[in-house]
């Protein structure tokens, strides 16, 4: 998860998008430090969890960015974590993504790294964006 979120953020500092946007992008799974991580095909029929979820990610928004993503940012963000989830399933688990390769404006490195060090670079995105 850390990884992937620093791959959105990364991406979203390179399209040049605003810090709440970057920071947004950093912490868009946050939620699932709380709630687990549920796969995208099984939560389209999980109508309370994903309420449940989005309350939470509200809360952290507010928390860390001063009021929950407005609508824009949402669909921002969304593009983004839609295009890295692409490289991440053909790179990381060597599948076949649905449609064609999106462009990004930086290519993912996925280069096994320590725990320590995804965690530090996380925070030094966050503290470079940080909003509040």
């Amino acid at each position: 998860m850390g990884e992937h979120c620093i791959l959105c953020a990364k991406e979203a500092a390179a399209r040049g998008y605003s810090n709440r946007v970057i920071e947004g992008a950093l912490l868009h799974d946050a939620s699932e430090c709380y709630m687990s991580d549920v796969p995208r095909p099984l939560k389209q029929f999980m109508t309370v969890y994903k309420e449940q979820e989005n309350h939470l990610l509200d809360v952290l928004y507010t928390k860390f960015l001063g009021s929950p993503l407005d609508e824009q940012e949402e669909k921002l963000i969304k593009e983004i974590d839609d295009a890295v989830l692409w490289y991440d399933m053909k790179y990381l688990l060597g599948e076949d993504s649905e449609g064609d390769k999106p462009e990004t404006c930086m290519v993912p490195d996925y280069t096994v790294r320590a725990f320590k060090d995804v965690e530090q670079e996380y925070l030094e995105i966050f503290e470079k964006y940080k909003v509040l």
